[in-house]
Parts: C-alpha cells; structure tokens; sequence
C-alpha cells in the first residue's frame, strides 16, 4: 500500500532541501560579522542595533530570570557587557538569525518552545561538559548545542503536513524515534536535512558536522569529539523531557568515548541542574 505521505507534492519539497536559497545578504553580512575572532564587544553592540528584532530578542534574554535576578540591565550594552558577554551573545544572537528564515507556524504539532528548551539545554551542559575536559576540538559546545536539531526546523519548513502527521505520532508513541518515522515516511530525517542545510547556508565545518552526525553515537571522523559531546548532551537533556525516562547505554558508551569519568560526570551535572530548572523561561525567548 502506498504511504500516503510519499506524495509528489511531499518529495518535491523535500527535494527543496536540496536547493535551499543562500540566506539573505544582511543576514549573511550578520554571520560574517558575527564570526569575525576580532569582534569586540563595542562592535557586537552596535552591530545588534542595526537589527532592532534581534537587540529586543537579546535584552529579554538578560532580562530573564536566568540572567538578570532582581536587578535587569539597563540597556542593550549593559545586558551584553554586565550580563551575557561577547562569546554567549555571539551564539545567540547566530542561532536566532540562522532559525528566522526556517518557518514553521503551518505546523501546529511542533512545539517551539520544547524545541527551544531542548536546544538551550543540550547546549548549557555540552558548554559545562566541554569545560570540564581537557581535550581540544570542544571549543564551539554552546554554539553546537544549540544548533544541533536545526534540521527539524528545516523539515518543518519544507513539509509542513507531513512533519505534522509525523510528530502527532511521536506524541502518541515515544516507543517510536522521530528519526525512524522520518525515514519511514519522508525518506530522510532531519540529520540529513541538516546536511543540506549547512551545505546551502556554508555553515563552519564543525557546526555542519555536529548536525548531520549527532544520532551516530560511533561517529569517529572529522570534529567527532563535539559531534559525540552534544549527542552526550542532547540523550542527557532529551531524557529530562521525558518524564520517568532512565538513562541508557548509549550515554555510558558516548561518555567512555569522550573519556568522561562517572566522577567527573556526576560533578558536571550535580552544578548544572539548578540553570536547568530556569531554561523553559529563557526558550520562551527563542519563540
């Protein structure tokens, strides 16, 4: 019986993928700016203030909760300097201009705030993760982190009715990975749909990596190290969504891997929980 989901108007969007458009030219000049090693924080202020969507999206990230406390930043400079700093407003601020052209309001089964949390939290303990080894090649953790699962949002934006079908299926049976029934019903899931996607956006080597090999828990080629620390992250912080969820074996395996002492492991986690708790409010911001 023919899947209902293979479809000539579903293959032609997945096809899409294949050709994205380059992203816009003031939003390339953003990340070429953006990831330019001699940014100063006097530049990234100003930078920001020529995107008013993305200074407001950054001064309610310090206002928050997470941040901020009793007393918020005055202005945008003050929430960059006194409350975020250059390296973690760069991540942002590159994550919120890589997600803007990817919508997905046409699917009302994703859950943009869950997606954002889940991005936010494997991004928060791949950082305490990466800071707590000794070994080279960690240094993009954050920006990895948050960055992992872009291709959903592009699957989301190229098939809008097919992804809602898929992840009303998911929400019935968690038993059922959303990689398998994106394979089983779209014929790729969104590992692949981020290799397209960083293939066609020309995103740095290492990002491109994280999100076309996070699901192989045996990846070994090129930037495996913070390709395996933000699959470690994200099993980690994807079993937090899941209420009575255990750990499984593959986290044993990803943390023997990367070298990860169950010592080491249990400080890790024993600091980061308490921001963990605070990151729904701070996803709210990515929305």
């Amino acid at each position: 019986m023919e899947n209902p989901l293979q479809t000539e108007t579903t293959a032609a969007a997945i096809r899409r993928l294949e050709t994205l458009p380059p992203l816009s030219r003031q939003a390339q000049e953003l990340l070429s700016a953006l990831g330019d090693p001699e940014l100063d924080t006097r530049q990234l202020v100003a930078l920001l203030r020529q995107s008013p969507p993305l200074a407001a999206r950054i001064l309610g990230i310090a206002r928050s909760a997470f941040f901020a406390g009793p007393l918020p930043p005055r202005d945008l400079e003050d929430a960059v300097i006194r409350f975020l700093g250059l390296a973690l407003v760069r991540d942002l601020a590159i994550a919120f201009t890589l997600a803007t052209p990817l919508q997905t309001s046409d699917c009302k089964a994703f859950q943009p705030l869950r997606y954002w949390r889940q991005a936010l939290l494997t991004a928060s303990l791949a950082e305490d993760l990466a800071a707590a080894m000794t070994r080279p090649g960690v240094e993009q953790a954050y920006l990895a982190g948050l960055l992992h699962n872009l291709g959903l949002l592009a699957l989301v934006h190229v098939a809008p009715q097919p992804m809602q079908q898929i992840l009303l299926t998911t929400s019935d049976d968690n038993e059922v990975p959303l990689s398998m029934l994106e394979l089983q019903r779209l014929g790729m899931d969104h590992c692949l749909a981020g290799e397209y996607l960083a293939h066609a956006w020309e995103l740095p080597p290492e990002i491109a990596d994280v999100m076309t090999f996070h699901r192989d828990s045996r990846y070994r080629g090129r930037h495996w190290e913070l390709v395996l620390l933000t699959a470690l992250a994200e099993r980690h912080c994807a079993g937090l969504l899941r209420p009575g969820a255990e750990p499984g074996p593959e986290q044993d395996l990803l943390r023997g891997r990367l070298d990860i002492e169950p010592g080491t492991w249990d400080r890790v986690i024993g600091g980061w929980q308490p921001k963990a708790m605070k990151i729904t409010e701070l996803a709210g911001q990515f929305r």
